[in-house]
């Protein structure tokens, strides 16, 4: 019987503990930034380009820092959560 508990001792030290979805909050938030930045530019450019007739202008705080704000705030502030 003391084989049977030290191999389980010998498994138990070995297996890696398991990795949480906390770990991979800083990935989900760039994910977010990115695929947002994506659509709010393409629908900038469709916008543009296709309903209004103007030219499409690449703005900085428009195009880049609003779209990443935006990401950041739905990604940061507690979602509400059904009980």
């Amino acid at each position: 019987m003391s084989k049977g508990r030290s191999k389980s001792a010998k498994n138990q030290r070995n297996q890696q503990p398991k990795q949480t979805l906390g770990e991979y909050r800083i990935v989900q938030i760039l994910i977010t930034c990115i695929i947002v930045l994506v659509f709010w530019n393409l629908l900038d450019f469709i916008l543009d380009e296709y309903v209004f007739h103007e030219g499409y202008v690449f703005e900085v705080y428009y195009d880049v820092v609003l779209p990443i704000i935006i990401a950041l705030a739905v990604e940061l502030f507690p979602k509400r959560r059904k009980h």
